[in-house]
This record gives C-alpha cells, sequence and structure tokens, in this order.
C-alpha cells in the first residue's frame, strides 16, 4: 500500500511516495507514526513550537512555548531538565532539528511533528 504526504519547504510543495512499511525515517524526521507520541503527551511535558511569531499567532497547541528555531540555541537553559519536551512546527522538520540540538545537550526531547498532530493527540487524550 502506498502512502503519499506532501511537506511544504519554504513555499515550495514536495511531494513524495513511500510504502508504509517504510515509514521509519520518516516518522523520526516528520514525526508521523506517533503512536508512542500519545503515550508521551500523557504525561507532564513541555511543548515548545519551533516556528516564527507569525505563524505560531495563527494557530498553535494551548499551553505551548513558542521559540523559533533560530532563538532555540541561546534559549536552551530556559527549558526543564525535569520533563519530557515535545517540540513541533509546521511538518516536523524544524521540530526534528530542535530535538537533535536539545538531545544532543542532554535533554530529553522528541519530535512531535506538526503541531497539528500533537494538537490533536492533545484532544484525543
Amino acid at each position: 500500500m502506498l502512502d503519499c504526504r506532501s511537506v511544504r519547504s519554504h513555499g515550495t510543495i514536495i511531494h513524495f511516495s513511500v510504502r508504509q512499511q517504510n515509514m521509519g525515517i520518516f516518522s523520526k524526521l516528520f514525526g508521523a507514526g506517533s503512536g508512542s507520541l500519545a503515550d508521551v503527551l500523557k504525561q507532564d511535558v513541555a511543548i515548545i513550537d519551533v516556528r516564527s511569531p507569525m505563524e505560531y499567532s495563527n494557530g498553535h497547541v494551548k499551553g505551548s512555548t513558542n521559540i523559533p528555531l533560530d532563538q532555540l540555541q541561546s534559549s536552551l537553559t530556559q527549558l526543564p531538565t525535569d520533563k519530557t519536551i515535545v517540540f513541533c512546527c509546521a511538518s516536523g522538520a524544524r521540530s526534528g532539528v530542535a530535538t537533535k540540538l536539545a538531545a544532543s545537550k542532554g535533554l530529553q526531547a522528541i519530535n512531535g511533528g506538526a503541531w497539528t498532530n500533537v494538537f490533536q493527540h492533545m484532544k484525543n487524550s
């Protein structure tokens, strides 16, 4: 079975198709296959949205904090060390970069993918 996805990158929509059983790499990059995300969101977590302030103002997960990706490096000391950090953005690409950065500094972080994905999981739990 094929699964078609679209990703918007700098105004360009990129379409790709992959076999469903080969979603592992895309799950890590874009937050797909979020069975574990639902479990994590049931805990006390910090949700950090790494989109721009304008993007964030157009819609976001209730209770999330907006720290644009380009400001994250200088804001790492403000992030909690006692709970998991769930990063989100528009597609999961920027949150993937944020997750790797936070994890490299010893923080417990996961890529929640698109903010709408995180929002949906919060709504359903």
